[in-house]
């Protein structure tokens, strides 16, 4: 009887739920495009990035993340002006938490034009779709249940994401929207399931300083309109853009510690540790994360012109 009567509670005070549906990067101010597609060929030259995150490390069914972008300008004779811009892209990321997974494949274009001398403004657009997945075998439960009993993946197309973004020498400012079309999630999780927007709101300043230390403050926040705001504040400080060293502090999740080398004029590996500071810490405290970016220059040159990159974005 107890059993029945609890049964009936829990059936009439349910209530919707919610959850994070995107992935996470600590890094966020080195894999500006993973989160705009506007900001693919705010860069000097092609470049390509590959990143891994395992998150809340040892923790069992943990998240962990992988991607792949690139991107770059395209030679376009006739531009509407000498300094205008055409860029395209490909970005692809997966991302796997217990049962369920989430792959995703996107190309993107995206349009630039000098706003001033030294800034540029670019409005861009990524299109393509995802491929959300349940493996029934990695659950357990104490009953059977006919939303676990089967595997079974779907593809949601189209997933479109739209973005815009402000970049000079010394700044960058970019907002996106993702999940803009709000696929429905019907045959993977059942009936009033379905992605919902999340926006992204970024930006970063180079701080004047002299001699051969940048010191560029930064934030990343995201959110939803079921969701609590996720607000990351980073400070790094940047040696002649070979080494940087930072913090990030996550609101009521985590602090963080950033290295991004210089490996060459070509390569640069980013690095960062994230100590978790909500109560999942007693379970695993550790997520790491790390970004390989690696510049296509033509005729060995890595600047590609006279102009100095803002460090902020890498």
């Amino acid at each position: 009887m107890r059993k029945r009567i609890l049964v009936a509670f829990c059936f009439f005070v349910s209530v919707n739920c919610y959850s994070q549906q995107l992935a996470q990067y600590t890094q966020y101010m080195f894999n500006q495009y993973g989160l705009n597609p506007a900001v693919g060929g705010s860069k000097k030259c092609p470049e390509a990035k590959m990143g891994y995150r395992t998150q809340w490390l040892g923790f069992d069914a943990a998240p962990i993340t992988e991607f792949f972008s690139i991107n770059g300008v395209l030679p376009n004779k006739r531009r509407l002006s000498a300094r205008d811009k055409h860029a395209i892209g490909l970005y692809i990321e997966g991302d796997q938490t217990g049962p369920t997974s989430r792959t995703g494949i996107y190309v993107s274009y995206s349009y630039h034009r000098p706003i001033t001398r030294n800034l540029y403004g670019s409005v861009g657009l990524f299109a393509g779709a995802m491929q959300y997945a349940f493996n029934a075998n990695q659950t357990l439960v104490a009953m059977p249940d006919p939303v676990v009993a089967s595997s079974r993946a779907a593809w949601l197309y189209p997933d479109i994401n739209p973005g815009v973004f402000i970049y000079g020498d010394r700044l960058y400012a970019g907002l996106s929207v993702k999940n803009v079309v709000g696929n429905s999630l019907t045959k993977i999780y059942g009936k009033q399931n379905r992605l919902t927007r999340h926006y992204y709101l970024s930006a970063g300043y180079k701080l004047s300083t002299s001699g051969d230390y940048s010191h560029i403050p930064s934030f990343n926040l995201k959110f939803s309109p079921y969701g609590t705001p996720s607000l990351d504040l980073n400070y790094m400080v940047d040696y002649r853009n070979r080494i940087a060293l930072g913090f990030s502090y996550r609101h009521f999740d985590a602090a963080c510690a950033l290295v991004r080398i210089g490996i060459s004029k070509f390569i640069s590996l980013g690095y960062s540790f994230d100590y978790t500071l909500s109560k999942i810490r007693y379970a695993s405290s550790n997520s790491h994360e790390i970004i390989i970016a690696v510049r296509i220059c033509k005729n060995g040159d890595s600047d590609g012109n006279k102009h100095t990159e803002c460090p902020a974005y890498q």
